[in-house]
């Protein structure tokens, strides 16, 4: 399931939607993300927040008043990466099917 994928511990994007809140009862979230997918799939808009992020930037090691001395981080929505994952995870069956046996490269467990 997709949401069981997304990673606890992310930053909340623009719409500072933790994933733990999608993950603190499944069962509903489930339901009311189904609704709002089969809507976006039926009018083939996404919304434009899920397309956009916050750039925030994490420093590394060394001098910080260089500007390779930090490390780029975008949020993104988590409902957001959760139709991603969703996509994602339909895609792969479809390619899956498609491929050859003998083609191993770049697939999972292969």
């Amino acid at each position: 399931m997709a949401i069981r994928q997304i990673k606890n511990g992310k930053a909340a994007g623009p719409d500072n939607m933790p994933a733990e809140a999608l993950k603190s009862d499944i069962e509903i979230t489930t339901n009311m993300l189904h609704l709002l997918f089969k809507k976006i799939w039926e009018e083939e808009q996404v919304p434009m927040d899920w397309k956009e992020g916050h750039l925030v930037k994490t420093p590394k090691k060394g001098d910080l008043s260089k500007c390779e001395n930090y490390r780029g981080i975008t949020a993104l929505s988590i409902p957001g990466e959760v139709f991603n994952r969703v996509l994602l995870n339909r895609m792969e069956d479809a390619v899956d099917a498609q491929l050859r046996d003998q083609q191993a490269g770049f697939r999972k467990d292969r």
